[in-house]
């Protein structure tokens, strides 16, 4: 196992110092967003490796989000994130801090 506790995950990114950015649609899950209507905000989790092993230590970036589905890292090492993507009208991409 890499890493685990992740719910709907629909995006992976590397930065350019090799950490992975996970992306997940609801901490809920999916189900939450399409059928029972109760999300409580998607995230975006920052893992690195641990050492040489193949585990991987990860905490929420940045957590809230309404609906992320996807994530890239720009060359300043800015992580810029899609959300609201499945709202017609509404989307748009945001900067972490």
């Amino acid at each position: 196992m890499v890493a685990d506790g992740f719910t709907s995950i629909v995006d992976l990114t590397f930065g350019r110092d090799g950490t992975l950015h996970v992306v997940e649609l609801d901490e809920a899950s999916w189900f939450a967003i399409e059928v029972t209507h109760t999300p409580i905000g998607g995230t975006v989790n920052a893992c690195k490796r641990r050492g040489r092993s193949e585990s991987w230590d990860c905490h929420v970036e940045s957590g809230g989000l309404l609906m992320p589905t996807a994530a890239t890292v720009d060359s300043r090492g800015k992580v810029r994130v899609a959300v609201n993507a499945l709202i017609p009208g509404a989307a748009e991409v945001i900067t972490l801090p």
